[in-house]
């Protein structure tokens, strides 16, 4: 006789103060020479990190996430025309969110000649409490939502058969985000980033009487 059962699926969010600050830098140049082309956007990285130095950022704190040269076309007279090289490095920055530090960081970054492009992100340094806070209120409702279904059918729930969760390595960052191109000035900034959500979700499988 096969088994009856009841699949339920719990979701709950828990939230927490972003303590984390990430900072995305891209920095860019386009040359119709190759060598050119790669030997300013080497000037420009250095400058970026003696920057960052003025401002008390250690240049290893500045991690390459990508670096790529592409060649660049336009059209001309309905032909496709090489007109050059375009070289761009992305960086992160991360550091505990204090309000001094970034501001510091934010004002160097307004004037560097470096030409960076930036975006600003508040994050959870360690973010696994709160994760682990939404998976059981997440479980918790999922046991009450099979409890009152299965009262609702007059069943009674039996064993426990079946946890499923499916786990995943997002980084996850609060809803507050500054984009900011440095060729602007860039004043003090009085900010309060909203807290960062954390969803979790599981199925549970019960077996019914």
């Amino acid at each position: 006789m096969q088994r009856r059962i009841i699949r339920v699926r719990g979701k709950a969010t828990a939230s927490a103060q972003p303590d984390w600050v990430v900072i995305s830098l891209e920095v860019g140049s386009r040359h119709r020479d190759f060598g050119r082309c790669t030997g300013e956007l080497a000037h420009l990285t250095e400058t970026l990190r003696q920057d960052m130095e003025r401002v008390g950022v250690d240049r290893d704190q500045l991690k390459t996430g990508q670096l790529s040269v592409s060649t660049s076309f336009d059209y001309q007279d309905r032909k496709r025309v090489f007109v050059g090289y375009e070289a761009r490095h992305s960086l992160t920055l991360e550091f505990d969110l204090q309000m001094e530090s970034l501001n510091r960081i934010l004002k160097m970054l307004g004037q560097t000649k470096s030409r960076s492009k930036f975006t600003v992100r508040f994050s959870v340094k360690d973010p696994e409490p709160v994760r682990d806070q939404a998976l059981e209120e997440a479980v918790k409702k999922a046991r009450e939502k099979a409890r009152l279904l299965a009262e609702a059918s007059g069943v009674s729930l039996g064993e426990l058969l079946e946890i499923d969760l499916s786990w995943s390595d997002i980084y996850i960052h609060s809803s507050s985000e500054m984009i900011v191109d440095s060729h602007a000035t860039t004043p003090g900034y009085d900010i309060t980033p909203e807290d960062v959500d954390f969803e979790e979700s599981v199925n549970l499988v019960w077996q019914i009487v």
